[in-house]
């Protein structure tokens, strides 16, 4: 059997099993080999679509380098573009000539990086029943089709869902993924449309810089943190951030630059990271409302919470607006314990 998962800035992992009989050795050994072929990657190029994020279908830009991590994406519609290289992840949303810049992020050792490839495959495996459903030609490339469902205690939650996959078998890359609810209709779709393993990149193709007059919304992690209650204090919005836990633990607040006083919170639990930045709504609507929407439980004041979700390899980001204050979060957790998390 397979099962795929997304690992890296913009990679999926193929998990092999021979069958439910099969010994502790055997799997660890094809676990092993399945992690070794896919750490083989060192960079690709392409492009995707998805679906389930807008009304109409999106079309992304990919171009992605191992080491030194870079990844640069561009939405074909709208110019949206994302960028990551050196420590600074940069956003740029050109309708509204506005962006965000995180810079002096933590990055993963090489070490802390096998390990999150570890524990994801363990978690996945752990939660979901797999299954092999039938081969597709995916960018011209052959792919093995794949498809977990959540296991008897894992359906319970009401973040888990189906994911069937094509995964190209030499890099255990998944060109193509979809997502579907409980009921059986699929909410979300990627598939590559092109793609090139291996190719050569260098710095120049992940050099990035904002148009004149672009408005910036910036946060250094170098920058002396703030406490909860400082941060309270000044915020010009309620400020409050879920109760930590043994996975989600704060590690420090950053506020952004100049004058509008914005934080972003660091949760750290390597080699999870978690960054959750809040603001007020100004009305200004900078950000486009795209993404994956998924209800939380319903309350008796605000109703159900609508998260956007969408992905970017390792990390998913979820963003919400409620009581007058955007709420945005990127993490590397899975994103059913972000959403619990959240929820709660």
């Amino acid at each position: 059997m397979n099962c795929c998962l997304k690992l890296r800035t913009g990679i999926a992992l193929c998990i092999l099993f021979t069958g439910a009989g099969c010994t502790n050795p055997v799997r660890q050994l094809e676990r092993k080999t399945i992690l070794r072929r896919m750490w083989s990657l060192a960079s690709f190029a392409g492009t995707y679509t998805e679906t389930g994020v807008a009304a109409k279908p999106q079309t992304t830009q990919i171009s992605w380098r191992a080491e030194p991590a870079a990844v640069m994406t561009k939405a074909t519609q709208t110019g949206d573009t994302l960028q990551y290289a050196k420590g600074t992840l940069s956003t740029y949303f050109p309708k509204t000539a506005f962006g965000i810049r995180y810079r002096n992020l933590r990055e993963l050792t090489a070490a802390e990086q096998m390990q999150w490839l570890e524990r994801e495959y363990d978690w996945h495996v752990a939660l979901y029943d797999i299954n092999q459903i039938d081969d597709s030609l995916v960018a011209g490339q052959k792919t093995t089709g794949v498809r977990y469902f959540p296991n008897s205690d894992f359906a319970k939650s009401p973040f888990s869902f189906e994911w069937r996959a094509a995964v190209q078998a030499d890099y255990a890359f998944a060109l193509e993924t979809a997502m579907y609810n409980k009921e059986g209709s699929e909410k979300y779709r990627i598939r590559f449309d092109r793609v090139e393993f291996q190719k050569p990149l260098s710095d120049s193709d992940f050099v990035f810089r904002y148009p004149a007059g672009t408005t910036i919304a910036e946060y250094d992690f170098a920058d002396k943190p703030v406490s909860p209650s400082a941060a309270k204090a000044a915020a010009n919005f309620n400020f409050r951030l879920p109760q930590e836990s043994e996975i989600f633990r704060l590690s420090k607040i950053v506020r952004a630059k100049g004058i509008i006083p914005a934080f972003t919170a660091y949760y750290e639990q390597l080699p999870y990271q978690t960054y959750y930045t809040q603001v007020r709504d100004y009305g200004l609507k900078l950000v486009p409302e795209r993404g994956l929407v998924i209800e939380g439980k319903k309350r008796e004041r605000t109703g159900a919470r609508k998260y956007r979700v969408n992905f970017s390899g390792a990390f998913r980001s979820v963003w919400f607006l409620e009581g007058g204050v955007y709420h945005t979060i990127v993490t590397s957790m899975p994103l059913s314990e972000v959403l619990e998390w959240l929820d709660a």
